[in-house]
């Protein structure tokens, strides 16, 4: 293939196709699957994000402060902080994703992870990881 990048995936054969008109232009993805069909991998329209990094920056350090000051304990309260601004700057087909849940609703399960990742000496945070992840998911929400 001359002039563009390929890479062989299982039954797929994946191409960066360059753009006719600038040199320097995002790459579009061409697939071909097991029938040799090019199968065109766009940027998503339904998926937009407008978050900034001076306020991301700004968050991000609040987060870590209010997590390392407090030892690990406030952790919920970071997650919230991080979680607030994701969702603020998210949108879905249009609709702004909004955050509801509260460093308090996640404290006391975290207490009790804490001292399990303790006691374990950090095993226990396997089990830990999706279960923050399906609490940050069953709070996220569409804003009304």
């Amino acid at each position: 293939m001359v002039g563009r990048h390929a890479l062989r995936h299982g039954a797929f054969l994946l191409e960066a196709a360059p753009q006719k008109q600038d040199r320097y232009a995002d790459q579009q993805l061409i697939v071909r699957d097991h029938l040799d069909r090019r199968i065109p991998m766009g940027k998503s329209k339904s998926f937009t994000f407008d978050g900034g990094a001076a306020d991301y920056l700004g968050t991000a350090i609040l987060a870590f402060l209010v997590t390392s000051l407090t030892l690990g304990i406030a952790f919920p309260f970071g997650i919230v902080l991080m979680q607030r601004w994701r969702c603020k700057h998210t949108f879905i087909d249009g609709r702004r994703l909004t955050f509801v849940g509260t460093g308090m609703s996640l404290f006391g399960y975290w207490l009790k992870w804490l001292v399990l990742m303790v006691i374990t000496l950090g095993i226990y945070s396997f089990w830990v990881a999706p279960r923050v992840t399906q609490w940050v998911v069953e709070n996220t929400d569409f804003e009304t």
